[in-house]
C-alpha cells in the first residue's frame, strides 16, 4: 500500500472515532440535563406542596370560608383558594364543615403542580 492510500486511511479512522466520541458526548448531555430537569421540577413540586399545605392550614383564618375564591403569590407560585359547603348541608354537630381546595401552579403555566383538599370547620 503507498504512504498516500495510508494517510487516507488514518484520517478516515480518525474522522469515524471523533463522530464515535462526538455521538457519545451528545447522549452524556442528554442525559444530564434531562436530570437536571426533573430535579429541578421536583423541587419545585415539593415548594407547591408547602404553599398549599400552608394555604389550607390558614383557612377559616387568614380568609372566610364560602367567600369568592382567593389568589395569591408565593414567590414563583400562585395559588387559589376555593371553598364550598360539605356534603348536603356542610353541617355537623361541631359547626359547619367546608372542603377547602387549594391548586398551586407556576406563574404563567395553566396546569397546576399541586392540588390539596381538606375538610375544615368553620372557626
Amino acid at each position: 500500500m503507498s504512504g498516500a492510500r495510508q494517510r487516507g486511511a488514518a484520517l478516515i479512522e480518525v474522522l469515524v472515532a471523533l463522530a464515535i466520541v462526538a455521538l457519545g458526548l451528545g447522549t452524556l448531555f442528554a442525559v444530564v440535563g434531562d436530570g437536571s430537569l426533573r430535579a429541578r421540577e421536583q423541587g419545585d413540586r415539593q415548594a407547591a406542596l408547602v404553599v398549599a399545605q400552608s394555604q389550607i392550614e390558614a383557612a377559616g383564618r387568614a380568609y372566610p370560608l364560602g367567600g369568592a375564591p382567593v389568589t395569591g403569590r408565593a414567590g414563583p407560585l400562585v395559588y387559589r383558594i376555593e371553598s364550598r359547603p360539605y356534603g348536603a348541608k356542610g353541617q355537623s354537630l361541631a359547626g359547619d364543615l367546608w372542603f377547602v381546595t387549594v391548586s398551586v401552579r407556576r406563574d404563567g403555566v395553566t396546569t397546576p403542580l399541586v392540588v390539596l383538599g381538606s375538610i375544615r370547620l368553620d372557626p
